[in-house]
């Protein structure tokens, strides 16, 4: 079993350096690790469910401002609450991290905050003062555009046959 770990690591450690992946003093590879992503790539929107079972919907606009809105689940007992709506006074990026300040814009909307980390998607974690917290991960709204358009497609080219 360790002969077989022994040639197996042996092989990877080789295909790395032929690759480039590697040099004489480190297997790290700054062509193998992943892009930080840039403020530009993150404007737009992000949706997703928090672990509240509330929608979220991140409106990241390219001025660093937008919207954070969350709204529970029309079968719920919430929805009555109606859409508590942020304005995002300011977003920032740093490496893989952003923080995001946000501005109460309606009545049952209380002061929160919103920071997390992203690539391609957007981890969050948002809560108040009064030591209640959230996590949401939010996905690109684009993504899931596309996604649901190209399953129902095949699903209706299925329901032909």
């Amino acid at each position: 079993m360790t002969r077989h770990f022994s040639y197996a690591f042996l092989a990877a450690v080789c295909l790395c350096i032929l690759s480039g992946c590697g040099d004489k003093s480190t297997l790290n590879c700054d062509s193998c690790k992943a892009s930080l992503p840039k403020p530009e790539a993150l404007v737009g929107v992000w949706v997703g469910f928090d672990d509240g079972d509330k929608f979220c919907r991140l409106d990241l606009r390219a001025d660093s401002k937008g919207y954070f809105t969350r709204v529970a689940r029309l079968d719920s007992d919430f929805r009555e609450s109606g859409v508590e709506a942020y304005r995002i006074a300011n977003w920032a990026l740093d490496r893989w991290k952003i923080s995001v300040n946000l501005i109460p814009v309606t009545t049952n909307a209380e002061a929160i905050y919103l920071r997390g980390n992203c690539g391609s998607s957007i981890s969050l974690e948002f809560g108040s003062t009064n030591a209640w917290k959230r996590g949401v991960v939010l996905y690109s709204e684009s993504l899931f555009n596309e996604a649901n358009q190209e399953t129902r497609d095949k699903i209706s080219k299925l329901d032909k046959r």
